[in-house]
Protein backbone atom coordinates (compact mmCIF):
# COMPACT_ATOMS: atom_id res chain seq x y z
CA UNK A 1 0.00 0.00 0.00
CA UNK A 2 3.03 2.52 0.87
CA UNK A 3 4.68 1.59 -2.18
CA UNK A 4 1.16 2.05 -4.36
CA UNK A 5 1.23 5.41 -2.80
CA UNK A 6 4.56 6.36 -3.48
CA UNK A 7 3.99 5.50 -7.41
CA UNK A 8 0.58 7.80 -7.44
CA UNK A 9 3.03 10.73 -6.44
CA UNK A 10 5.26 10.20 -8.81
CA UNK A 11 2.99 9.81 -11.67
CA UNK A 12 0.98 12.68 -10.32
CA UNK A 13 4.70 14.59 -11.03
CA UNK A 14 4.52 13.28 -14.12
CA UNK A 15 0.75 14.75 -15.09
CA UNK A 16 1.77 17.68 -13.76
CA UNK A 17 5.07 18.44 -16.35
CA UNK A 18 2.48 17.51 -19.09
CA UNK A 19 0.49 20.46 -18.78
CA UNK A 20 2.91 22.86 -18.35
CA UNK A 21 4.32 25.61 -20.65
CA UNK A 22 7.03 26.30 -18.93
CA UNK A 23 10.45 24.72 -20.08
CA UNK A 24 12.45 25.26 -17.25
CA UNK A 25 10.21 23.22 -15.27
CA UNK A 26 11.64 20.31 -16.81
CA UNK A 27 15.02 20.28 -14.26
CA UNK A 28 12.94 20.61 -11.74
CA UNK A 29 10.18 17.98 -12.27
CA UNK A 30 12.98 15.24 -12.95
CA UNK A 31 14.48 16.21 -10.05
CA UNK A 32 11.75 15.59 -8.01
CA UNK A 33 10.75 12.99 -9.88
CA UNK A 34 13.80 11.02 -9.17
CA UNK A 35 13.57 12.22 -5.12
CA UNK A 36 10.66 10.28 -4.96
CA UNK A 37 11.77 7.36 -7.21
CA UNK A 38 14.73 6.91 -4.63
CA UNK A 39 12.04 7.20 -1.15
CA UNK A 40 9.93 4.60 -3.31
CA UNK A 41 12.57 2.26 -3.94
CA UNK A 42 14.42 2.51 -0.63
CA UNK A 43 17.68 3.67 -2.62
CA UNK A 44 20.52 5.93 -1.47
CA UNK A 45 21.81 6.96 -5.39
CA UNK A 46 20.36 7.61 -8.39
CA UNK A 47 20.49 9.69 -11.52
CA UNK A 48 18.12 10.71 -14.47
CA UNK A 49 20.14 10.42 -18.10
CA UNK A 50 18.96 12.02 -21.34
CA UNK A 51 19.80 11.49 -25.08
CA UNK A 52 20.33 14.05 -27.22
CA UNK A 53 22.09 14.31 -30.49
CA UNK A 54 23.38 10.80 -30.79
CA UNK A 55 25.12 11.65 -26.81
CA UNK A 56 23.29 11.01 -23.42
CA UNK A 57 24.63 13.26 -20.21
CA UNK A 58 23.33 13.06 -16.78
CA UNK A 59 20.42 15.86 -16.39
CA UNK A 60 19.76 14.94 -12.70
CA UNK A 61 21.28 13.21 -9.93
CA UNK A 62 20.86 12.09 -6.10
CA UNK A 63 24.00 10.63 -4.06
CA UNK A 64 26.24 10.65 -6.41
CA UNK A 65 30.05 11.57 -6.40
CA UNK A 66 30.94 15.66 -7.32
CA UNK A 67 32.68 14.39 -10.15
CA UNK A 68 30.02 11.93 -11.32
CA UNK A 69 28.87 13.99 -14.63
CA UNK A 70 32.95 14.39 -15.91
CA UNK A 71 33.26 10.58 -15.85
CA UNK A 72 30.35 9.70 -17.59
CA UNK A 73 30.93 11.97 -20.53
CA UNK A 74 34.27 10.57 -20.35
CA UNK A 75 33.66 6.77 -20.35
CA UNK A 76 31.16 6.95 -22.32
CA UNK A 77 31.59 4.42 -25.30
CA UNK A 78 31.78 1.22 -22.78
CA UNK A 79 29.84 2.06 -19.45
CA UNK A 80 26.98 0.67 -18.38
CA UNK A 81 24.85 3.40 -19.48
CA UNK A 82 25.65 2.95 -23.21
CA UNK A 83 25.15 -1.00 -23.12
CA UNK A 84 21.80 -0.35 -21.44
CA UNK A 85 20.55 2.12 -24.17
CA UNK A 86 22.05 0.79 -27.19
CA UNK A 87 20.27 -2.37 -26.28
CA UNK A 88 17.13 -0.60 -24.91
CA UNK A 89 16.89 -3.41 -22.13
CA UNK A 90 16.88 -3.13 -18.62
CA UNK A 91 19.08 -4.84 -16.22
CA UNK A 92 19.72 -5.52 -12.83
CA UNK A 93 23.48 -5.54 -11.50
CA UNK A 94 24.49 -6.69 -8.03
CA UNK A 95 27.87 -5.37 -5.85
CA UNK A 96 30.55 -3.28 -7.98
CA UNK A 97 30.32 -4.29 -11.47
CA UNK A 98 33.14 -6.67 -13.10
CA UNK A 99 35.50 -4.47 -15.06
CA UNK A 100 35.85 -7.65 -17.69
CA UNK A 101 32.01 -7.39 -18.22
CA UNK A 102 32.21 -3.59 -18.14
CA UNK A 103 35.53 -1.87 -18.72
CA UNK A 104 35.03 1.19 -18.89
CA UNK A 105 32.48 1.40 -16.08
CA UNK A 106 32.54 3.77 -12.97
CA UNK A 107 34.24 2.26 -10.32
CA UNK A 108 31.84 2.14 -7.16
CA UNK A 109 33.52 0.05 -5.22
CA UNK A 110 30.72 0.52 -2.06
CA UNK A 111 27.76 -0.37 -5.02
CA UNK A 112 25.47 -3.13 -3.36
CA UNK A 113 22.90 -2.95 -6.22
CA UNK A 114 21.32 -1.12 -9.16
CA UNK A 115 18.74 -0.65 -11.82
CA UNK A 116 19.55 0.80 -15.35
CA UNK A 117 16.33 1.39 -17.22
CA UNK A 118 15.98 2.68 -20.66
CA UNK A 119 13.35 5.55 -20.83
CA UNK A 120 11.68 4.48 -23.86
CA UNK A 121 8.55 6.24 -26.07
CA UNK A 122 7.80 5.36 -29.21
CA UNK A 123 10.16 2.94 -29.38
CA UNK A 124 12.88 5.98 -28.83
CA UNK A 125 15.19 5.67 -26.18
CA UNK A 126 15.23 9.50 -24.74
CA UNK A 127 17.11 8.70 -21.55
CA UNK A 128 18.08 6.12 -18.62
CA UNK A 129 17.18 6.14 -15.48
CA UNK A 130 19.95 4.83 -12.70
CA UNK A 131 18.86 3.33 -9.09
CA UNK A 132 21.39 2.73 -7.24
CA UNK A 133 21.93 1.22 -3.38
CA UNK A 134 24.79 0.94 -1.11
CA UNK A 135 22.96 -0.87 1.54
CA UNK A 136 24.03 -4.36 2.32
CA UNK A 137 20.09 -4.86 3.28
CA UNK A 138 18.83 -3.39 0.11
CA UNK A 139 18.81 -5.60 -2.46
CA UNK A 140 16.97 -4.77 -5.94
CA UNK A 141 15.19 -7.93 -7.59
CA UNK A 142 13.58 -8.60 -11.29
CA UNK A 143 10.03 -7.62 -9.55
CA UNK A 144 11.39 -4.40 -8.53
CA UNK A 145 13.14 -3.60 -11.68
CA UNK A 146 9.61 -4.64 -13.60
CA UNK A 147 7.55 -1.57 -11.59
CA UNK A 148 10.64 0.63 -12.04
CA UNK A 149 10.09 0.12 -15.66
CA UNK A 150 6.39 1.43 -15.67
CA UNK A 151 7.69 4.21 -13.88
CA UNK A 152 10.29 5.04 -16.61
CA UNK A 153 7.89 4.49 -19.39
CA UNK A 154 5.94 7.62 -17.65
CA UNK A 155 9.15 9.42 -17.16
CA UNK A 156 9.68 9.37 -20.70
CA UNK A 157 6.58 10.12 -21.45
CA UNK A 158 6.92 13.19 -19.69
CA UNK A 159 10.40 13.94 -20.90
CA UNK A 160 9.61 13.26 -24.47
CA UNK A 161 6.24 15.85 -24.33
CA UNK A 162 8.38 18.12 -22.81
CA UNK A 163 10.87 18.19 -25.56
CA UNK A 164 8.21 18.29 -28.35
CA UNK A 165 7.20 21.64 -26.93
CA UNK A 166 10.42 23.40 -26.83
CA UNK A 167 11.08 21.71 -30.26
CA UNK A 168 7.53 23.20 -31.35
CA UNK A 169 8.77 26.87 -29.15
CA UNK A 170 12.06 26.57 -31.35
CA UNK A 171 10.26 26.36 -34.71
CA UNK A 172 8.07 29.12 -33.29
CA UNK A 173 11.07 31.75 -32.47
CA UNK A 174 12.74 30.16 -35.55
CA UNK A 175 9.86 31.56 -37.94
CA UNK A 176 9.16 34.53 -35.98
CA UNK A 177 12.95 35.60 -35.71
CA UNK A 178 13.16 34.94 -39.92
CA UNK A 179 9.32 36.57 -40.41
CA UNK A 180 11.12 39.67 -39.12
CA UNK A 181 14.35 39.69 -40.97
CA UNK A 182 12.74 38.87 -44.34
CA UNK A 183 10.33 42.01 -43.54
CA UNK A 184 13.48 44.16 -42.87
CA UNK A 185 15.68 43.01 -45.76
CA UNK A 186 13.04 42.70 -48.38
CA UNK A 187 11.37 46.54 -47.55
CA UNK A 188 14.11 48.65 -49.47
CA UNK A 189 15.83 47.99 -53.43
CA UNK A 190 18.66 50.16 -52.06
CA UNK A 191 21.62 47.99 -52.12
CA UNK A 192 23.95 49.61 -49.79
CA UNK A 193 21.16 49.72 -47.47
CA UNK A 194 20.17 46.14 -47.89
CA UNK A 195 23.81 44.92 -47.54
CA UNK A 196 23.96 46.76 -44.29
CA UNK A 197 20.80 45.49 -43.00
CA UNK A 198 22.08 41.76 -43.62
CA UNK A 199 25.40 42.28 -42.03
CA UNK A 200 23.44 43.80 -38.99
CA UNK A 201 21.21 40.98 -38.57
CA UNK A 202 24.24 38.30 -38.90
CA UNK A 203 25.93 39.74 -36.41
CA UNK A 204 23.12 39.20 -34.07
CA UNK A 205 21.74 36.06 -35.16
CA UNK A 206 25.09 34.50 -34.62
CA UNK A 207 26.45 36.76 -31.33
CA UNK A 208 30.17 36.70 -32.90
CA UNK A 209 33.00 39.08 -32.76
CA UNK A 210 33.90 39.21 -36.50
CA UNK A 211 30.78 39.00 -39.41
CA UNK A 212 31.63 39.90 -42.71
CA UNK A 213 29.68 39.93 -45.77
CA UNK A 214 31.48 39.06 -49.29
CA UNK A 215 30.24 39.26 -52.74
CA UNK A 216 31.33 37.60 -55.89
CA UNK A 217 32.04 40.82 -58.78
CA UNK A 218 29.34 39.88 -61.45
CA UNK A 219 31.79 41.08 -64.02
CA UNK A 220 35.07 39.54 -62.67
CA UNK A 221 33.92 36.59 -59.98
CA UNK A 222 36.72 38.19 -57.71
CA UNK A 223 35.78 38.14 -54.19
CA UNK A 224 34.76 41.40 -52.71
CA UNK A 225 34.10 42.50 -48.78
CA UNK A 226 30.63 44.02 -49.32
CA UNK A 227 30.51 44.78 -45.53
CA UNK A 228 32.73 44.12 -42.41
CA UNK A 229 32.87 44.69 -38.47
CA UNK A 230 35.28 43.01 -35.56
CA UNK A 231 38.83 43.78 -37.07
CA UNK A 232 40.27 47.14 -34.89
CA UNK A 233 41.57 48.73 -38.34
CA UNK A 234 40.59 46.20 -40.38
CA UNK A 235 40.91 46.54 -44.34
CA UNK A 236 38.87 44.72 -47.00
CA UNK A 237 42.12 42.04 -47.89
CA UNK A 238 41.95 41.35 -44.39
CA UNK A 239 38.24 39.96 -44.27
CA UNK A 240 39.08 38.59 -47.77
CA UNK A 241 41.72 36.69 -46.41
CA UNK A 242 39.88 35.14 -42.72
CA UNK A 243 36.73 34.11 -45.02
CA UNK A 244 38.31 32.95 -48.67
CA UNK A 245 39.84 29.14 -47.10
CA UNK A 246 36.03 28.40 -45.93
CA UNK A 247 34.43 30.30 -48.60
CA UNK A 248 36.58 28.13 -51.35
CA UNK A 249 35.24 24.97 -49.61
CA UNK A 250 31.95 26.41 -49.09
CA UNK A 251 31.79 26.96 -53.46
CA UNK A 252 32.63 23.63 -54.60
CA UNK A 253 29.96 21.93 -52.12
CA UNK A 254 27.44 24.62 -52.06
CA UNK A 255 27.01 24.39 -47.67
CA UNK A 256 27.41 25.67 -44.83
CA UNK A 257 31.19 25.18 -43.65
CA UNK A 258 32.49 25.58 -39.74
CA UNK A 259 36.06 26.15 -38.82
CA UNK A 260 37.17 25.16 -34.96
CA UNK A 261 41.17 26.54 -35.64
CA UNK A 262 40.29 30.11 -37.23
CA UNK A 263 43.27 32.26 -37.36
CA UNK A 264 41.62 35.53 -36.34
CA UNK A 265 44.25 38.84 -36.83
CA UNK A 266 45.80 40.12 -33.31
CA UNK A 267 44.74 36.82 -31.71
CA UNK A 268 46.54 34.07 -31.23
CA UNK A 269 43.98 31.86 -29.94
CA UNK A 270 41.92 29.28 -32.38
CA UNK A 271 38.59 30.66 -33.08
CA UNK A 272 35.40 28.79 -34.28
CA UNK A 273 33.76 30.24 -37.70
CA UNK A 274 31.07 29.56 -39.58
CA UNK A 275 30.44 30.17 -43.38
CA UNK A 276 27.41 30.45 -45.30
CA UNK A 277 26.86 30.67 -49.36
CA UNK A 278 24.68 32.68 -50.61
CA UNK A 279 22.99 30.91 -53.67
CA UNK A 280 20.45 32.35 -56.65
CA UNK A 281 19.50 30.29 -59.10
CA UNK A 282 22.09 27.20 -58.29
CA UNK A 283 24.81 30.09 -58.44
CA UNK A 284 27.11 31.50 -55.55
CA UNK A 285 26.41 34.91 -55.42
CA UNK A 286 28.82 35.48 -52.14
CA UNK A 287 29.09 34.49 -48.59
CA UNK A 288 27.97 35.40 -45.35
CA UNK A 289 30.88 34.62 -42.45
CA UNK A 290 30.81 34.94 -38.29
CA UNK A 291 33.50 33.90 -36.20
CA UNK A 292 34.09 33.79 -32.18
CA UNK A 293 37.46 34.79 -30.92
CA UNK A 294 36.55 32.11 -27.61
CA UNK A 295 36.19 29.19 -30.13
CA UNK A 296 32.45 28.89 -29.07
CA UNK A 297 30.86 26.59 -31.07
CA UNK A 298 27.39 27.20 -33.01
CA UNK A 299 24.49 26.22 -31.94
CA UNK A 300 21.99 23.77 -34.06
CA UNK A 301 19.37 27.04 -33.55
CA UNK A 302 21.55 29.30 -34.82
CA UNK A 303 22.87 27.57 -38.13
CA UNK A 304 19.64 27.02 -39.06
CA UNK A 305 18.13 30.37 -38.81
CA UNK A 306 21.61 31.72 -40.58
CA UNK A 307 20.89 29.60 -42.99
CA UNK A 308 17.52 30.87 -43.55
CA UNK A 309 18.85 34.25 -43.10
CA UNK A 310 21.44 33.50 -46.38
CA UNK A 311 18.10 32.42 -48.49
CA UNK A 312 16.87 35.72 -48.00
CA UNK A 313 20.07 37.38 -48.00
CA UNK A 314 20.62 35.89 -51.17
CA UNK A 315 17.21 37.35 -53.60
CA UNK A 316 16.97 40.71 -51.62
CA UNK A 317 21.03 41.45 -53.00
CA UNK A 318 20.18 39.91 -56.14
CA UNK A 319 16.60 41.92 -56.46
CA UNK A 320 18.84 44.92 -55.25
CA UNK A 321 21.55 44.86 -57.76
CA UNK A 322 18.70 43.78 -60.63
CA UNK A 323 17.21 47.28 -59.40
CA UNK A 324 20.13 49.01 -59.59
CA UNK A 325 21.33 48.04 -63.12
CA UNK A 326 17.61 48.96 -64.29
CA UNK A 327 17.10 52.18 -62.26
CA UNK A 328 20.48 53.13 -63.52
CA UNK A 329 19.21 52.30 -67.30
CA UNK A 330 15.69 54.08 -66.59
CA UNK A 331 17.41 57.42 -64.60
CA UNK A 332 19.15 57.85 -68.16
CA UNK A 333 16.16 57.29 -70.23
CA UNK A 334 13.94 59.24 -68.18
CA UNK A 335 16.62 62.11 -68.27
CA UNK A 336 16.06 62.07 -71.74
CA UNK A 337 12.52 61.84 -71.67
CA UNK A 338 11.51 65.37 -69.57
CA UNK A 339 14.48 68.11 -69.98
CA UNK A 340 14.44 70.40 -67.51
CA UNK A 341 13.33 73.38 -69.81
CA UNK A 342 11.43 73.06 -73.41
CA UNK A 343 12.89 75.19 -76.48
CA UNK A 344 11.09 78.48 -76.54
CA UNK A 345 8.33 79.37 -78.76
CA UNK A 346 7.65 82.34 -80.40
CA UNK A 347 5.01 84.73 -78.97
CA UNK A 348 4.63 82.43 -76.04
CA UNK A 349 5.89 81.48 -72.70
CA UNK A 350 6.46 77.45 -71.39
CA UNK A 351 7.36 75.93 -68.21
CA UNK A 352 7.46 72.99 -66.82
CA UNK A 353 8.14 70.71 -63.90
CA UNK A 354 8.94 67.45 -63.10
CA UNK A 355 9.61 65.39 -59.71
CA UNK A 356 9.33 61.36 -59.84
CA UNK A 357 8.00 59.85 -56.36
CA UNK A 358 10.48 57.45 -56.62
CA UNK A 359 14.27 57.32 -58.02
CA UNK A 360 12.49 56.96 -61.24
CA UNK A 361 8.91 57.46 -62.55
CA UNK A 362 5.94 57.25 -64.83
CA UNK A 363 5.12 60.49 -65.96
CA UNK A 364 6.26 62.63 -68.95
CA UNK A 365 5.78 65.71 -70.57
CA UNK A 366 7.02 67.01 -73.91
CA UNK A 367 7.25 69.62 -76.51
CA UNK A 368 7.47 68.26 -80.24
CA UNK A 369 8.58 70.92 -83.06
CA UNK A 370 6.07 69.41 -85.80
CA UNK A 371 6.96 72.10 -88.22
CA UNK A 372 7.59 76.42 -88.33
CA UNK A 373 3.92 77.13 -87.20
CA UNK A 374 3.19 73.97 -85.11
CA UNK A 375 3.92 72.21 -81.79
CA UNK A 376 2.88 69.18 -80.31
CA UNK A 377 2.00 69.00 -76.30
CA UNK A 378 2.22 65.93 -74.39
CA UNK A 379 1.40 65.22 -70.28
CA UNK A 380 1.58 61.52 -69.79
CA UNK A 381 1.16 58.61 -66.73
CA UNK A 382 1.76 55.14 -67.23
CA UNK A 383 0.66 52.77 -64.87
CA UNK A 384 2.60 52.10 -61.90
CA UNK A 385 6.02 54.15 -60.28
CA UNK A 386 8.89 51.81 -61.28
CA UNK A 387 11.67 51.07 -63.40
CA UNK A 388 9.16 48.88 -65.73
CA UNK A 389 6.81 52.05 -66.16
CA UNK A 390 9.76 54.06 -66.57
CA UNK A 391 10.63 52.02 -69.52
CA UNK A 392 7.00 51.85 -70.59
CA UNK A 393 6.80 55.46 -71.01
CA UNK A 394 9.92 55.74 -72.86
CA UNK A 395 8.48 53.69 -75.71
CA UNK A 396 5.52 56.19 -75.31
CA UNK A 397 7.24 59.15 -76.12
CA UNK A 398 9.13 58.22 -79.22
CA UNK A 399 6.13 56.45 -80.08
CA UNK A 400 4.15 60.27 -80.02
CA UNK A 401 7.13 61.81 -81.68
CA UNK A 402 7.74 59.16 -84.86
CA UNK A 403 3.65 59.72 -85.18
CA UNK A 404 3.78 63.55 -84.68
CA UNK A 405 5.33 64.16 -87.79
CA UNK A 406 3.05 62.09 -90.21
CA UNK A 407 -0.49 62.65 -88.38
CA UNK A 408 -1.68 66.12 -87.86
CA UNK A 409 -4.78 65.03 -85.99
CA UNK A 410 -4.37 64.18 -82.31
CA UNK A 411 -7.42 62.11 -82.21
CA UNK A 412 -5.84 59.98 -85.36
CA UNK A 413 -2.60 60.11 -83.54
CA UNK A 414 -4.28 58.65 -80.12
CA UNK A 415 -5.68 55.74 -82.24
CA UNK A 416 -2.47 54.87 -83.62
CA UNK A 417 -0.74 55.10 -80.28
CA UNK A 418 -3.25 52.79 -78.48
CA UNK A 419 -2.41 49.96 -80.82
CA UNK A 420 1.01 50.48 -80.47
CA UNK A 421 0.93 50.29 -76.73
CA UNK A 422 -1.39 47.20 -77.02
CA UNK A 423 0.96 45.42 -79.03
CA UNK A 424 3.85 46.14 -78.06
CA UNK A 425 4.10 46.98 -73.71
CA UNK A 426 2.90 44.54 -70.94
CA UNK A 427 -0.87 43.97 -70.50
CA UNK A 428 -0.50 46.24 -67.45
CA UNK A 429 0.76 48.96 -69.10
CA UNK A 430 -1.81 51.42 -69.23
CA UNK A 431 -1.32 55.14 -69.65
CA UNK A 432 -3.46 58.26 -69.72
CA UNK A 433 -2.29 60.97 -72.38
CA UNK A 434 -3.63 64.96 -72.94
CA UNK A 435 -2.08 65.32 -76.77
CA UNK A 436 -2.67 68.85 -78.11
CA UNK A 437 -0.88 70.30 -81.72
CA UNK A 438 -0.94 74.43 -81.33
CA UNK A 439 -0.76 75.96 -84.39
CA UNK A 440 1.09 79.37 -83.09
CA UNK A 441 0.32 81.51 -86.01
CA UNK A 442 -3.75 81.84 -84.82
CA UNK A 443 -3.65 80.03 -81.50
CA UNK A 444 -5.57 77.28 -82.36
CA UNK A 445 -4.94 74.56 -79.62
CA UNK A 446 -6.51 71.29 -81.03
CA UNK A 447 -6.43 68.15 -78.71
CA UNK A 448 -7.35 64.41 -77.60
CA UNK A 449 -7.35 63.10 -73.99
CA UNK A 450 -7.33 59.23 -73.20
CA UNK A 451 -8.25 59.19 -69.55
CA UNK A 452 -6.39 61.82 -68.61
CA UNK A 453 -6.93 64.80 -66.12
CA UNK A 454 -8.51 68.01 -68.02
CA UNK A 455 -6.42 70.71 -68.66
CA UNK A 456 -7.23 73.86 -67.29
CA UNK A 457 -7.36 76.45 -69.64
CA UNK A 458 -7.25 80.51 -67.87
CA UNK A 459 -9.22 83.47 -70.04
CA UNK A 460 -7.12 86.07 -69.22
CA UNK A 461 -10.14 88.48 -69.90
CA UNK A 462 -12.70 87.03 -67.46
CA UNK A 463 -10.82 85.71 -65.68
CA UNK A 464 -11.85 82.32 -65.30
CA UNK A 465 -11.32 78.98 -65.43
CA UNK A 466 -12.46 76.38 -68.53
CA UNK A 467 -12.00 72.50 -67.84
CA UNK A 468 -10.31 71.11 -71.44
CA UNK A 469 -11.54 67.73 -71.66
CA UNK A 470 -12.87 64.79 -74.33
CA UNK A 471 -14.01 61.35 -74.17
CA UNK A 472 -11.40 58.31 -74.19
CA UNK A 473 -10.29 55.59 -72.32
CA UNK A 474 -6.73 54.90 -71.46
CA UNK A 475 -4.51 53.91 -73.66
CA UNK A 476 -3.12 50.36 -73.89
CA UNK A 477 -6.77 49.01 -72.81
CA UNK A 478 -8.62 47.67 -76.01
CA UNK A 479 -7.17 47.99 -79.49
CA UNK A 480 -10.37 49.29 -81.14
CA UNK A 481 -10.77 52.22 -78.68
CA UNK A 482 -11.78 55.65 -79.97
CA UNK A 483 -10.78 59.34 -79.09
CA UNK A 484 -12.23 62.36 -79.49
CA UNK A 485 -10.84 65.51 -80.64
CA UNK A 486 -12.08 69.26 -79.78
CA UNK A 487 -10.40 73.04 -80.69
CA UNK A 488 -10.31 75.79 -79.17
CA UNK A 489 -8.04 79.21 -79.56
CA UNK A 490 -5.48 80.53 -77.69
CA UNK A 491 -6.12 84.80 -76.90
CA UNK A 492 -3.02 87.37 -75.65
CA UNK A 493 -2.52 86.34 -71.71
CA UNK A 494 -4.79 82.68 -72.34
CA UNK A 495 -2.29 80.28 -70.04
CA UNK A 496 -3.00 76.39 -70.90
CA UNK A 497 -2.28 74.03 -67.82
CA UNK A 498 -1.61 70.52 -67.97
CA UNK A 499 -0.59 68.15 -64.98
CA UNK A 500 -0.52 64.63 -63.84
CA UNK A 501 -2.39 63.10 -60.81
CA UNK A 502 0.17 63.57 -58.80
CA UNK A 503 -0.21 67.00 -58.65
CA UNK A 504 -3.98 66.91 -57.30
CA UNK A 505 -3.50 63.95 -55.28
CA UNK A 506 -0.18 65.94 -53.35
CA UNK A 507 -2.61 69.32 -53.27
CA UNK A 508 -5.62 67.28 -52.10
CA UNK A 509 -6.20 67.75 -47.95
CA UNK A 510 -8.40 66.26 -45.64
CA UNK A 511 -12.03 67.53 -47.17
CA UNK A 512 -10.61 69.67 -50.01
CA UNK A 513 -10.99 68.04 -53.35
CA UNK A 514 -6.61 69.15 -54.92
CA UNK A 515 -8.66 69.73 -58.51
CA UNK A 516 -10.78 72.83 -56.46
CA UNK A 517 -7.04 73.84 -54.44
CA UNK A 518 -5.30 73.62 -57.91
CA UNK A 519 -8.10 75.98 -59.73
CA UNK A 520 -7.50 78.57 -56.41
CA UNK A 521 -4.20 78.53 -56.41
CA UNK A 522 -4.27 78.81 -60.18
CA UNK A 523 -6.42 81.80 -60.45
CA UNK A 524 -4.18 83.31 -57.51
CA UNK A 525 -0.78 83.29 -59.62
CA UNK A 526 -1.86 84.02 -62.99
CA UNK A 527 0.11 86.91 -63.53
CA UNK A 528 3.38 85.10 -62.51
CA UNK A 529 5.75 83.85 -66.01
CA UNK A 530 4.79 80.76 -66.77
CA UNK A 531 8.08 79.03 -65.62
CA UNK A 532 7.18 80.68 -61.92
CA UNK A 533 3.64 79.57 -61.85
CA UNK A 534 4.97 76.24 -62.62
CA UNK A 535 7.69 76.16 -59.59
CA UNK A 536 5.28 77.59 -57.53
CA UNK A 537 2.23 75.38 -58.06
CA UNK A 538 4.45 72.93 -57.68
CA UNK A 539 6.67 73.94 -54.65
CA UNK A 540 2.76 74.24 -52.85
CA UNK A 541 1.82 70.45 -53.95
CA UNK A 542 5.64 69.48 -52.07
CA UNK A 543 5.57 71.26 -48.95
CA UNK A 544 1.23 70.15 -48.76
CA UNK A 545 2.75 66.57 -48.49
CA UNK A 546 6.08 67.15 -46.48
CA UNK A 547 8.31 66.96 -49.80
CA UNK A 548 7.05 63.64 -49.90
CA UNK A 549 4.62 63.22 -53.27
CA UNK A 550 2.67 60.26 -52.95
CA UNK A 551 3.27 60.22 -56.81
CA UNK A 552 5.05 61.41 -60.01
CA UNK A 553 4.28 65.29 -60.35
CA UNK A 554 4.22 66.41 -63.78
CA UNK A 555 3.31 69.94 -65.13
CA UNK A 556 3.32 72.04 -67.89
CA UNK A 557 2.49 75.71 -68.48
CA UNK A 558 1.88 77.91 -71.42
CA UNK A 559 0.77 81.26 -71.90
CA UNK A 560 0.22 83.30 -75.53
CA UNK A 561 1.98 86.90 -74.97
Amino acid sequence: MERQTGAERVFERFYELSGTDDPDDLHETLNRSLESVLRLFQADSGSVMLCRERRHYIAVCRGLPDDARDQVHSRLDGAVSSRVIASQTPVVLHGPVDPQDWPRAIPRPNLVSSISIPLQNRRKVVGLLNINSASPNRVFNEDEMAFASVIAHHLAMTIENARLRDEAKERSRYFSDLYKIARTITSSLDLDLVLRMIAEHVRRVIACDICALLLHNPDTGALQLARGQGIPDGTDSDYVDLVEPAARQARICCKLVTMRDACLPNNGRPASGIVVPLIVKRKVVGYIAGFRSDGTAFSRATTRLLLGLAELAAIAIENARLYRRQSGIAHITQKELTPERFEPIRGYEIGSRYTPAHQVGGDYCDLIRINKRKFGLVVADVAGRNVTAALHIAKCKHAVRVLADCISSPAKLMLKLNKFIYEHTDPEAFISMFYAVLDTTNGLLTYSVAGHEPGLLLRAQIPSIEQVRTSGILLGIHPGATFEERTTYLHIGDILFLYTDGLTDALCSGQTDGLEVLEEAFLQRRLEPAQRLADNIHRLAIGNQEGKPPDDIAIVTLRKM
